[in-house]
């Protein structure tokens, strides 16, 4: 385990000192540039879309006829495709730009919520669930790796607790949103149109994510 000192121009790592990564981004310096409010808003509109649908999915479906227990293996299947869709994604992110990765699962979940809108047959809800599911689990790793990336590491958990309180925000903004649009309309179509419209705001916030210069280029090459 032990290790040489490191030569003469470069830092512990076997990195050279202009290749190495940068410490960090303390919190407050996060705060004052637009990429930590671009994550931010992120995480808002996209728990409001996931704590609707976690809230009102088995309403809408026990609505359209489907038994409970149905209902609930429903929810089951949308856990079980969110872990196949984080496997997919993290291997795919090794390979592929890592915002258009999460780009195109936000836009999958949008696709779905519209058409749960017309999704009364329990496969038509089962599709659902799953097509959902994989774009919940397949856009989160993509977005992580890139927070790293942009902000460094040193201050990870400062950053990642201030940034992720916006997801307990939309937490409680997201099924409130959805029983208020049920009792106004009578039914969860309104509801389902706002999720998406939802996600497509967090599609947005992402898209208009840059990477600092330090991140643009690939991983410095160890030896």
């Amino acid at each position: 385990l032990v290790k040489a000192s490191p030569a003469p121009g470069q830092v512990p790592g076997g990195l050279t000192a202009a290749a190495a990564p940068p410490a960090g981004t303390s919190l407050p310096r996060a705060l004052r540039g637009g990429n930590f409010w671009l994550f931010f808003s992120f995480w808002a509109f996209w728990s409001i879309c996931l704590h609707l649908i976690l809230t009102h999915f088995v309403p809408h479906a026990t609505d359209s006829g489907v038994t409970a227990t149905t209902a609930g293996v429903m929810i089951s299947l949308f856990a079980g495709a969110s872990v196949v869709g984080r496997l997919v994604s993290g291997v795919l992110c090794e390979r592929w730009h890592k915002k258009a990765i999460s780009i195109l699962s936000i836009a999958l979940q949008a696709a779905v919520m519209v058409w749960l809108v017309w999704s009364r047959e329990p496969w038509q809800l089962y599709l659902f669930a799953a097509a959902f599911g994989f774009g919940y689990g397949s856009a989160e790793p993509p977005l992580l790796a890139m927070i790293g990336e942009i902000f460094g590491f040193r201050y990870i958990g400062a950053i990642m607790g201030t940034m992720l309180a916006s997801f307990p925000l939309g937490a409680v903004i997201g099924p409130l949103l959805g029983g208020y649009l049920y009792d106004f309309s009578g039914n969860y179509d309104a509801a389902f149109v706002a999720g998406a419209a939802c996600l497509a705001l967090a599609a947005f916030a992402v898209t208009l994510i840059r990477k600092p210069p330090h991140a643009a280029g690939p991983a410095p090459a160890q030896t």
